[in-house]
């Protein structure tokens, strides 16, 4: 049995995943096989600092293998590495169902270490924050592969803006 975590907007699986991985309203955990689930309120939502790392935490406690979300931050990366926890990335309008689906299928970018994340982790906070990641808010160019390019605000350096 494998299960997923994906950060959702509300409790339920045709919900649209949330890009904010520690600020996500729900978190729903899916068994991959069956597509039984759970909606948690994500215990992170209101925190003042430490949310991702609280929505880790709860994906840990739930044996979770992997997860799909939008880009979680730098501490909250940390922690699902600790945890053994695989991350992808969600798109804009994709619901959970489809994100499950989607992972099944190989569908998904892998945010393990390499291209966004990759870049947080090496240095690019500044591009990668004016980017938003999948969806592409922001003036940030090119897509990096870990090389902590950023440059500061608003130039980008990495992270991309794929529709």
């Amino acid at each position: 049995m494998s299960i997923v975590g994906v950060t959702v907007t509300a409790p339920d699986l045709d919900a649209e995943v949330d890009r904010r991985f520690g600020r996500a309203p729900y978190i729903l955990v899916v068994d991959r096989g069956t597509m039984d689930w759970e909606a948690v309120e994500n215990p992170g939502r209101e925190a003042g600092s430490g949310a991702g790392v609280r929505a880790a935490a709860v994906l840990a406690e739930r044996n979770v293998k992997d997860v799909v979300s939008g880009e979680p931050g730098p501490n909250a990366c940390a922690a699902l590495r600790a945890a053994e926890i695989s991350m992808y990335c969600g798109r804009a309008g994709m619901t959970g169902r489809e994100a499950i689906e989607r992972l099944k299928r190989g569908q998904l970018e892998s945010s393990s270490g390499t291209g966004r994340v990759g870049n947080l982790v090496g240095g690019a906070v500044g591009g990668l924050m004016a980017d938003r990641g999948p969806w592409g808010r922001g003036r940030g160019e090119g897509r990096g592969r870990g090389r902590g390019r950023g440059r500061g605000r608003r130039s980008g350096g990495g992270g991309g803006s794929e529709p």
